[in-house]
């Protein structure tokens, strides 16, 4: 389609003979200048692409309702009429975000209300019907380009494409991840009972009652019971869907309690009256540690050894053992053990990072962990981190605890544990990517 320049000369000089500032005020002033609206529909795009129809009389000007919601409001610019071309409503949209966006890179914001200007730039970019369309369509490209992308690669892997590819004699073979033991249910409720003391006591100010945190527990329980059950989660009893006797059950149990850590700490940070004052990074590390250092205890992972490495390792096969005997993961493989020529390098502070890394499969709780965190918690139950995060935070703190130290170790040095989610069968179609496998990065650095 050809637009006649003087169409495209008609909407600059009405812009620029009145600057707006927004793109609803924007439209506004384009509607006043060449737009005469007749009585009849108003087009709008919908989330699949295609425009809807909407009556005129849904067009209000005061609370939105749902139907505001869905037709819009008197912000829209209606149909127009006596122009020099007719084009569909999808292009004029494009071509009114194609002016607008001219416009703003052209127009410097006047400095009085620059503040005011951003703020109704990012209201009408992030609320109004063109601004969602704009960030809809930047969306969908972005999946039909890794859509187009996966198929390359597939295809890529077919015909041996690349030179990487070329060199593969074979795909690599999935790993084989062994059958679970039977879940120790005794186990998992103590695993649960632990979490919530310890949630209880990582909470600010220690005011939060055990009543109110189960009543929390069995309202998510209620909630996403039936989104479980729609996955495939076959309850003990649907009454009382917090029990379990498997690790499906166990996931959906777990996932409840954690969701309900989180549900009570954002209801916490939004008071207004609270006086307990206690970043979240704090009370997650705190958490994370009264967790890791309970089951530590409860499982009785110690070992005697004097080497604070070779101590720390057995403790981390004590632990995957632990792991696999309650049914909690498939299997525990660490890597090779830290070289001890390395270890005493770090401890004289010639060396200063250390990584180690142990792979858990079968994690009954991953499910629970990473839906937590695409639901964009923060608080998930990777338990095997929460231990070995401990069992090396202890090396080191009976290290410091020595009259100046060990060699380079020092107050400064920190250990963390990053965890990473692996699908363990090779395969270049994303739409079949499943995670198997939390690989565990044991960082030890001095600074």
């Amino acid at each position: 389609m050809k637009i006649p320049w003087s169409y495209v000369v008609v909407v600059a000089a009405a812009v620029r003979w009145r600057p707006c500032q927004g793109l609803v005020v924007f439209g506004r002033c384009l509607r006043k200048t060449i737009l005469t609206p007749i009585n009849g529909p108003t087009h709008k795009m919908n989330i699949s692409g295609r425009p809807d129809t909407c009556p005129r009389d849904y067009r209000s000007s005061g609370a939105h309702s749902n139907k505001d919601a869905l037709c819009g409001t008197n912000n829209l610019i209606p149909r127009a009429k006596s122009l020099p071309l007719i084009f569909h409503p999808t292009e004029f949209g494009a071509i009114l975000a194609a002016v607008l966006t001219s416009y703003l890179l052209i127009t410097p914001p006047l400095p009085a209300h620059a503040g005011e200007v951003g703020a109704k730039i990012t209201k009408a970019v992030t609320t109004s019907d063109l601004g969602i369309s704009v960030r809809q369509s930047v969306v969908k490209g972005a999946q039909i380009m890794d859509k187009i992308d996966g198929q390359w690669e597939r295809l890529s892997d077919k015909l041996g494409l690349g030179a990487v590819r070329s060199k593969q004699s074979a795909r690599p073979k999935a790993k084989v991840i062994p059958e679970l033991q039977p879940l120790d249910v005794a186990a998992a409720n103590r695993l649960l009972q632990i979490s919530d003391m310890a949630f209880l006591r990582a909470y600010p100010g220690g005011s939060l009652s055990n009543n109110k945190l189960q009543q929390e527990v069995d309202g998510v329980a209620k909630m996403v019971q039936v989104s479980f059950q729609r996955s495939g989660v076959a309850f003990v009893d649907p009454a009382r869907p917090l029990e379990f006797e498997t690790g499906p059950q166990f996931n959906f149990a777990v996932y409840s309690h954690y969701k309900a850590y989180s549900n009570l700490l954002l209801t916490q940070q939004q008071s207004q009256n609270s006086k307990d004052s206690k970043s979240f990074a704090t009370i997650r590390a705190d958490f994370e540690r009264f967790v890791g250092q309970a089951l530590l205890d409860e499982w009785k992972i110690k070992e005697t050894s004097s080497s604070p490495l070779t101590r720390a390792l057995q403790q981390t096969d004590t632990l995957a053992t632990k792991l696999r005997d309650f049914g909690f993961a498939a299997s525990v493989d660490p890597s090779p053990p830290i070289d001890s020529e390395d270890w005493q390098d770090f401890l004289e502070g010639d060396v200063p990072e250390l990584n180690w890394n142990v792979a858990v499969d079968g994690d009954i709780t991953l499910n629970a962990q990473i839906l937590l965190q695409e639901q964009g918690y923060r608080i998930y139950p990777n338990i095997a981190r929460f231990v070995l995060q401990q069992i090396f935070q202890d090396v080191l703190a009976q290290a410091t605890a020595q009259p100046g130290g060990v060699g380079g170790i020092s107050s400064a040095t920190k250990v963390s544990v990053m965890d990473y989610y692996f699908d363990t069968d090779y395969t270049s179609d994303p739409d079949k990517f499943e995670a198997k496998e939390v690989l565990l990065s044991v960082s030890l650095e001095n600074e």
